[in-house]
């Protein structure tokens, strides 16, 4: 019994040790990042998103409604790495990881929705919030990553 608790007191003690700053930045560095908007009420393609990595950027439509007229068209190009790293800059994963999954009312009549989900080699975390409508935490991002989707949207001839 005395061997158990000796166990778990050191058990205890090991979990709570605090991570030094060097494994914090490295479990909260950034690995992808994630974007996307939709629109639950529209007939077409309605759901839009991109998956950047530092030497990729994947953009991809769908609809939610006519899989046969509208099917999924998805593109994956190389990126300069300046793009990757701008858009790092941008992004506090610490501040990012404490926002709610779930901010206002997405999509509720048919308003739209934006989310942003970001990835670390440890864990990953989405945010859904109103279309137009970010928090202002990740209002730089989003605003980078607007600009993306609309630069590359015209590449899909949708």
């Amino acid at each position: 019994m005395k061997v158990l608790g000796l166990f778990l007191i050191v058990t205890i003690y090991v979990s709570c040790e605090e991570l030094s700053e060097e494994d914090l930045i490295y479990n909260s560095e950034v690995i992808s990042i994630e974007y996307g908007k939709s629109f639950g009420e529209c007939n077409g393609y309605c759901d839009f998103s991109l998956t950047l990595t530092e030497n990729t950027l994947n953009y991809k439509v769908s609809s939610f409604t006519n899989a046969v007229q509208y099917p999924e068209i998805s593109r994956t190009i190389e990126i300069d790495s300046i793009i990757w790293l701008e858009l790092r800059e941008k992004v506090d994963f610490l501040l990012f990881r404490n926002l709610n999954e779930v901010i206002g009312c997405p999509d509720c009549a048919d308003e739209g929705a934006e989310w942003v989900k970001l990835e670390t080699r440890d864990i990953s975390h989405k945010v859904t919030f109103e279309y137009e409508n970010e928090p202002e935490e990740i209002e730089d991002l989003v605003d980078g990553l607007r600009e993306l989707m609309d630069e590359y949207e015209f590449t899909l001839d949708v």
